[in-house]
């Protein structure tokens, strides 16, 4: 299944997801850690994001059938548990709603592929946290390949 979702739509989505993002645990935190101060937070969410950035398997692009079906996401329902985030994505087009549960490691693998896709299509980065952001720095779209 292809899902197609535009600018207008991430735009709204995204800041919901770093939202969750934020309150979720890094792996190697213990569970009774203590919080950690606000200062820190966003390098603690940095190297969260690199860890999962790294863990990414090097894949081939995905083939898609010409037969797959297509749906221009218009909607995005989501749902939230300690653990996992949920999404619906529907449209208009009669494709039954298409939905994914993601981990916060998951989640933060599949934002690195949007962000990536993102900046081929040079569209603003002002949406991305600064989290999100620092592995890129210095990085031009140029250097993002495309990912079929």
């Amino acid at each position: 299944m292809v899902l197609w979702l535009t600018q207008r739509l991430l735009l709204r989505l995204l800041p919901s997801l770093f939202e969750w993002l934020q309150v979720q645990e890094p792996v190697d935190v213990a569970p009774k850690a203590p919080a950690v101060p606000s200062m820190y937070a966003d390098a603690v969410q940095s190297f969260a994001q690199e860890a999962a950035r790294r863990q990414l398997q090097a894949q081939l692009p995905v083939t898609v059938p010409a037969q797959a079906p297509q749906l221009l996401v218009e909607t995005v329902s989501l749902g939230r548990s300690s653990t996992r985030i949920h999404a619906v994505f529907a449209g208009a087009s009669g494709i039954s709603p298409v939905g994914m549960a993601l981990g916060a490691q998951a989640l933060r693998q599949w934002l690195d592929i949007v962000q990536r896709q993102w900046r081929i299509a040079q569209w603003p980065m002002e949406v991305w946290p600064q989290w999100m952001l620092d592995h890129w720095e210095g990085e031009s779209p140029a250097a993002c390949r495309p990912m079929h």
